[in-house]
């Protein structure tokens, strides 16, 4: 089901995208961001800085020790 998964995306439109079909939205600071790009201002349900920080977000939404 959409509400089960995750969309990461580095544009405003992967936001949009992930919340057109039910998904909770990531947005990442890495990937084809622009200089000018305000990452905040897409509204995303939550923010990666790093590829790294994907294991965390996952327990933490999943409540995993």
């Amino acid at each position: 089901e959409p509400a089960e998964a995750l969309y990461l995306g580095d544009h405003g439109r992967d936001i949009e995208a992930g919340r057109a079909v039910g998904m909770p939205t990531v947005s990442c600071d890495w990937g084809y961001i622009g200089p000018d790009e305000d990452v905040a201002s897409w509204g995303a349900d939550y923010r990666l800085a790093t590829p790294a920080d994907i294991p965390t977000l996952i327990k933490n939404i999943l409540q995993i020790n």
